[in-house]
């Protein structure tokens, strides 16, 4: 049997075992920390998937990080928070490739008109809020509204203009074709008239009125495409269309 004096030792000598154990793995933790925060371990690289408007650049500056990117000290969660903040991008996914690659697959939340004030041009989403402020029209694939100039506003900021928010509305519901179609909308004395591609002049009426006239616009639309009309004008004032053909 082991005496008093000799069980006191034996428990010190694993007391002190103990110690040095944690503080090995203290300094291990240190180790690893400072080794993986050298220049050296900077070697991963960024795909960005599906951006259209944004390029990889754009998106690294939103999500605050540079290439090479650190695999060790990388966050996904935190990539992911900080471009869900940019306005422009509706979802994202941030996820790890083999061997060394962090993907980012962006789905960006589109505009889908550009307005004007006095002094600049706003595209704005499907919901009125502004995603870009520029001196000049930049994307010439979206519609601008003429004929009317809103507040100066910023980028965050929603439209709130009755006569707008109606428009928008009504661009919202069209089907991808039709809105395809359509280059210009008018805003004269509070009539709505629509211009498309093939100079096409739509009269749509009050803008009060013209959220209930997608489903008769969308099908004089597709009427239209699909008979190669030549049209001078069409009138969509009251319930019944009225279209005027061009004079041979």
């Amino acid at each position: 049997m082991q005496s008093t004096s000799q069980k006191v030792r034996k428990s010190r000598r694993n007391h002190k075992f103990k110690i040095l154990v944690i503080l090995a793995l203290i300094a291990l933790f240190f180790l690893f920390r400072y080794m993986v925060a050298q220049p050296f371990m900077y070697f991963g690289s960024v795909e960005v998937i599906n951006a259209v408007n944004l390029t990889k650049q754009d998106v690294l500056l939103i999500a605050r990080i540079r290439e090479p990117i650190n695999l060790f000290l990388n966050n996904n969660d935190e990539i992911k928070n900080n471009l869900k903040e940019d306005l422009r991008i509706k979802d994202v996914k941030v996820e790890y490739a083999f061997p060394q690659k962090v993907k980012i697959t962006i789905q960006e939340n589109k505009p889908i008109l550009c307005l004007q004030s006095k002094h600049a041009f706003y595209e704005v989403d499907s919901k009125g809020v502004i995603l870009r402020v520029t001196s000049n029209v930049k994307n010439p694939n979206i519609p601008i509204i003429t004929g009317i100039k809103i507040s100066e506003l910023y980028v965050g900021e929603q439209i709130k203009v009755d006569l707008v928010v109606n428009i928008i509305k009504f661009i919202s519901s069209l089907d991808e074709d039709v809105y395809n179609s359509i280059s210009e909308i008018n805003m004269n004395n509070e009539i709505v008239s629509i211009l498309t591609l093939n100079r096409v002049k739509i009269i749509l009426g009050k803008a009060t009125d013209i959220p209930d006239k997608s489903e008769t616009f969308k099908l004089v639309m597709q009427e239209i495409q699909a008979k190669k009309m030549a049209i001078e004008y069409i009138d969509l004032t009251y319930s019944r269309p009225f279209i005027k053909l061009k004079a041979k």
